[in-house]
């Protein structure tokens, strides 16, 4: 996981951490895994940010991370190439985010949504999406979904940080 092929390199960016820390996570604290090896590089630089304060609270201080509370707001990003208008929206329904097993329920639903007829493309299914490869799919989408990892997450976190640049580029968002 340390080097993913698409992943930024530590010297040359910031790791804002969009996810939600929960379902478990925050009472493992093993230095030992990919996860926290990959953010202990970030870390190390003063480079390692979170949107939210209680992640930073709940997985990076007790691993002995530095983790910088940047809250939600808006960047010039949001706004770059300006959506297409003119473009079709050819994708029914987006999906970015890792999928649970394959009889899972992230799996099925998009299975399901597929067997109704939609064109469903999983945004990542490859390797991890960034920039203008994110934007790209954003302005072909109709519809961004997004479903719950973690059985049991804590609703107050939802992903905000997944529909802000999703709703500026015109797709309607669905979420649990």
């Amino acid at each position: 996981m340390l080097d993913v092929a698409g992943w930024p390199r530590p010297e040359t960016s910031v790791l804002y951490n969009f996810e939600h820390v929960g379902g478990g996570l925050d009472d493992d604290t093993d230095d030992t895994d990919d996860a926290t090896a990959l953010l202990r590089r970030w870390a190390a630089r003063g480079t390692l940010w979170d949107y939210s304060a209680a992640n930073a609270l709940r997985f990076a201080a007790p691993r002995g991370l530095t983790a910088r509370h940047v809250p939600l707001g808006y960047h010039e990003w949001l706004d770059r190439g300006g959506v297409r208008k003119n473009q079709p929206r050819d994708v029914d329904v987006l999906f970015v985010g890792r999928l649970d097993d394959r009889a899972g329920r992230r799996a099925g639903t998009l299975e399901a949504l597929r067997a109704a007829g939609l064109r469903v493309v999983h945004g990542n299914a490859e390797a991890p999406v960034f920039g203008r490869a994110l934007r790209d799919l954003l302005d072909r989408a109709k519809i961004v979904l997004s479903l719950r990892f973690f059985p049991g997450a804590d609703l107050a976190e939802w992903k905000m940080p997944r529909f802000v640049p999703a709703l500026a580029r015109g797709a309607l968002v669905v979420a649990e």
